[in-house]
């Protein structure tokens, strides 16, 4: 599995730092889905989250 680059992991910081949104990415190589949440329930949340990181999901 592969780690976003330095610069991807900041923006996302810097989003949820501004926003509150909270930034999920896939982590099969070279794969770009990724799922942004902010306000929602945990239930909803570890929905997303596993939607986003289950590569045979998407």
């Amino acid at each position: 599995m592969a780690r976003p680059a330095l610069t991807t992991r900041l923006a996302d910081a810097l989003t949820l730092i501004i926003t509150g949104s909270t930034t999920v990415r896939c982590l099969y190589p070279k794969c770009r889905v990724q799922v942004r949440y902010r306000n929602v329930m945990p239930s909803e949340a570890k929905r997303l989250t596993e939607l986003a990181l289950g590569h045979d999901r998407h």
